[in-house]
């Protein structure tokens, strides 16, 4: 009979340890791949960037789900659910268009908008917590200054 398993147990704890390891490798790498986007010729070089930025988040992705596939695995036989053989579907990447337009949208601001690409539409100042259409440099005591 199947048994009851919690999300607080020493195996959950090692899934979510090991999913946070993978997020630090992610963050490495990424930051790393700064060095791919030159200003001089970011019409060269932001493709590539993309393009390599894909097959990390791609790489990452699968290792990702690859280890809540397994946990899931480990889950099931600690609680014991019995019947016939189930195998977790492992979950596909993002898929390319998705991980570009975030990449894009993330460097929006700091790239400008560029053909093919529109402007600041709020999102990067919601992400800073400011109000759309206020700069990252401008103060809040500046804008409400102004708007007395």
């Amino acid at each position: 009979m199947a048994t009851t398993v919690s999300d607080g147990g020493e195996g959950a704890a090692r899934y979510r340890s090991a999913q946070v390891g993978l997020t630090r490798l992610l963050v490495r790498d990424v930051r790393g791949l700064r060095r791919l986007i030159l200003p001089q010729r970011l019409r060269e070089s932001v493709p590539d960037w993309l393009s390599t930025m894909q097959a990390v988040v791609d790489q990452y992705a699968r290792a990702s789900a690859g280890l809540a596939a397994e946990f899931y695995d480990a889950q099931r036989d600690a609680a014991g659910v019995g019947g016939p053989p189930f195998t977790v579907p492992v979950a596909d990447p993002p898929p390319p268009e998705q991980t570009e337009a975030s990449l894009r949208w993330a460097v929006n601001g700091p790239l400008g908008a560029g053909p093919g690409r529109s402007g600041d539409d709020g999102r990067a100042a919601a992400a800073d917590g400011r109000p759309p259409g206020r700069s990252r440099g401008e103060s809040r005591a500046g804008c409400s200054e102004a708007r007395r």
